[in-house]
């Protein structure tokens, strides 16, 4: 979603996909925010009315609808990594939410995700839950649970309306303890438009380049352990 305009305007998720299959960085298991932030970077995003999501693909893809091709605007950006502490606290994930930059966080499934209440909350694991795959959720906020005492993320899920609280989520942080393994945020000062499919983002400018990134990620299997 681009917010420099006025209104949020919703973009195309389907050509960083594509992007990802055409390299072969794809599986039936998804991809890797790497990879999609190399797409976002390189081939960028149109508006999603120009090229409207098609759920029917799976893990096919397409080639641009003329809608997108003749799209005034594609956005790039980069994404930059915010490493996970995996302490409870998780200081640097907080402050990019301060600055209103949403954050992707990427999780572990676990039984707890799946079945988040019809308020959106979300319970902490046992550590030594089986292990689930990989997913991507969007943190657009923060907050603490008063009733609980938890520090909570309010997540945007893509599971539909009927996960959570009309698709939303309070993720705890102390799930991202031994349930996640990185996060990005999307480097403001590097948002630029062009005008085709497939341009080249490749030379960004200095002042573009100023948010450097924040370093290595942890892994989560890994906290599992140090933990037990």
């Amino acid at each position: 979603m681009r917010v420099g305009a006025i209104t949020p305007e919703p973009l195309a998720p389907e050509p960083l996909w594509a992007h990802c299959v055409e390299l072969g960085q794809v599986s039936s298991l998804g991809t890797t925010l790497k990879a999609v932030g190399d797409a976002l970077s390189v081939h960028g995003q149109p508006p999603l009315l120009a090229w409207p999501y098609n759920p029917d693909l799976g893990i096919g893809t397409e080639g641009p609808p003329p809608s997108a091709t003749a799209a005034a605007s594609w956005y790039q950006a980069q994404v930059v990594d915010v490493p996970l502490a995996h302490d409870g606290i998780e200081s640097l994930l907080e402050d990019a939410l301060a600055v209103s930059l949403p954050t992707v966080v990427v999780i572990e499934v676990t039984k707890e995700f799946e079945v988040a209440n019809s308020q959106g909350a979300i319970s902490v694991p046992p550590l030594d839950s089986p292990a689930g795959d990989y997913h991507a959720v969007l943190a657009v906020g923060a907050t603490t649970d008063s009733v609980a005492g938890l520090r909570c993320l309010l997540i945007r899920n893509t599971w539909g309306l009927g996960w959570g609280a009309g698709g939303y989520g309070w993720l705890p942080l102390d799930y991202l303890i031994a349930f996640a393994v990185q996060a990005g945020v999307v480097n403001p000062l590097s948002l630029r438009s062009c005008t085709a499919f497939g341009s080249d983002a490749s030379t960004l400018t200095s002042e573009e380049r100023i948010m450097p990134s924040f370093g290595d990620h942890g892994h989560a299997q890994d906290r599992k352990t140090e933990a037990r």
